[in-house]
């Protein structure tokens, strides 16, 4: 169900048409990432680009990325840049940033479902379906 408390910036109707009619906005269901709730954002339009029900959620969720961010980056880049190629065995190094990472992560996804946060599945498979990536904004 979509709460209207979570989207309070959303109203129910859109500008005036013919005659002064009233017509009811199209809306799309979203999931909070932050604390699983949906809300409604418009089809089109101003803040129909929304991925949290509001701002604290955002500001939340960015900063626990930032933080997880740091403690992940190393290890995942040791992981990537330190393969082998063309059969070689792979360095103790390399397997041991592996395990490192994925105990991290598992950490991670426990505090969060402790958390009662959502899986973060949806949220990223929204990203990936706008069609711009990470990559895309670094070639800006």
């Amino acid at each position: 169900m979509i709460s209207a408390k979570q989207c309070p910036d959303n109203a129910d109707t859109a500008p005036a048409g013919r005659a002064g009619e009233i017509r009811p906005k199209r809306q799309i269901a979203r999931t909070c990432p932050e604390c699983g709730e949906d809300f409604a954002v418009p089809s089109s339009g101003p803040g129909g680009h929304k991925q949290f029900c509001c701002e604290a959620h955002r500001q939340d969720f960015r900063k626990r990325c930032a933080a997880r961010g740091k403690v992940l980056v190393p290890y995942v880049m040791a992981w990537r840049t330190g393969r082998p190629g063309g059969g070689q065995k792979s360095s103790p190094i390399v397997k041991q940033a592996f395990a490192e990472m994925n105990r991290i992560l598992d950490q991670f996804a426990e505090e969060d479902r402790k958390a009662g946060r959502p899986k973060l599945v949806d949220y990223v498979g929204g990203l990936m379906a706008t069609g711009f990536t990470y990559m895309d904004r670094r070639r800006r």
